[in-house]
């Protein structure tokens, strides 16, 4: 890793697995909670590489389903605004953000927090072909019945379909990776994730349910909101022994869970705390790794293949609002 000027290692420009950015907007212009700490994304965009965005619908409790499309339609209209051709959609994007300087802007990815039982045909379609290629399962509906949605609108070209498992029940996850192994387009379309669970729930995942995950080339996030330093240590070293007795690929990262309710310790209180707490723990690879590398890999997997970006002299890089279609 290169250093700066001053002979300190510049930090780790991480990836987010999880922000409920948004939550920081209050609707009809009324001020945002006061159960929100905003003083946690202060800097944020200047450490953050990528996050993942969670949407979330104002009609998520209700049974309107146009009113919960439209609310997650005006989210990405904000996001299109806010993160201005930053939105991870395409290999071609992929290779811009890959391509970011370490003082790049903040990229996003988009990612739905509804269940797909809500959600028509046409409606997921046309989420994703606004940049939505991460949703979630269902534990109270039917998992067979959703996986088999899935399979009908997945498509051979452009991203995989991230398959977040987070609201899963543990010893439940094993059960929904055979349903996917019985179908093979989902398995050669999809990776599985658990986007962000608590310490305490990869504590709890069996060696083996761990391990089918890396081996599908998925991504477990470990929520900084709701878990103790002690806990976020531990699960991390258990997972790194198994990990390398077994010889898998790495699959653990991080999400923040920032702007949510939940209280967050001081070691976790933001990136620069964050990044210094990991490093005292493991050191600054592994810490890269939790912080970046790994979900770095599993993106690739997942948005890519990555198409390098066409370097023009003096020219200004245009907006983009299209998108590809799958």
């Amino acid at each position: 890793m290169n250093q700066n000027k001053i002979g300190r290692t510049p930090p780790v420009r991480w990836i987010d697995l999880g922000i409920s950015w948004f939550d920081q907007y209050a609707a009809d212009g009324q001020p945002a909670s006061p159960a929100l700490n905003l003083s946690e994304i202060l800097g944020y965009l200047d450490t953050t590489s990528l996050a993942f965005l969670t949407l979330h619908s104002a009609a998520r409790d209700s049974s309107d389903q146009t009113g919960l499309i439209l609310s997650i339609h005006e989210q990405i209209s904000r996001a299109e605004a806010e993160f201005c051709g930053r939105i991870l959609d395409n290999g071609a994007d992929l290779g811009r953000w890959l391509a970011e300087p370490a003082t790049g802007l903040t990229w996003v990815a988009l990612c739905l927090d509804q269940p797909l039982t809500r959600i028509s045909a046409e409606d997921f379609d046309g989420l994703r072909k606004r940049g939505i290629h991460c949703v979630p399962l269902d534990p109270q509906g039917n998992i067979p019945q959703q996986l088999e949605f899935l399979e009908s609108r997945v498509s051979d070209q452009g991203p995989k379909l991230g398959l977040d498992l987070s609201e899963i029940p543990a010893a439940e996850i094993d059960g929904v990776l055979d349903q996917r192994a019985l179908r093979p387009k989902l398995e050669s379309r999809t990776l599985p994730l658990l986007r962000s669970v608590p310490a305490s729930l990869v504590e709890a995942l069996p060696d083996p349910t761990l391990g089918r995950l890396a081996r599908a080339g998925g991504l477990v996030g470990i929520s900084l909101k709701g878990s103790s330093p002690d806990q976020v240590r531990s699960s991390i070293e258990r997972v790194e022994q198994m990990r390398k007795s077994q010889n898998l690929p790495a699959f653990l990262a991080l999400s923040s869970g920032f702007l949510s309710k939940a209280k967050a310790d001081p070691a976790f209180s933001n990136t620069a705390r964050l990044e210094k707490t990991l490093n005292e723990w493991f050191g600054p690879s592994l810490t890269g790794g939790l912080l970046h590398g790994h979900a770095s890999d599993f993106i690739t997997r997942w948005i890519g293949p990555a198409i390098q970006p066409v370097v023009v002299p003096n020219a200004v890089e245009s907006t983009r609002f299209d998108r590809p279609e799958y």
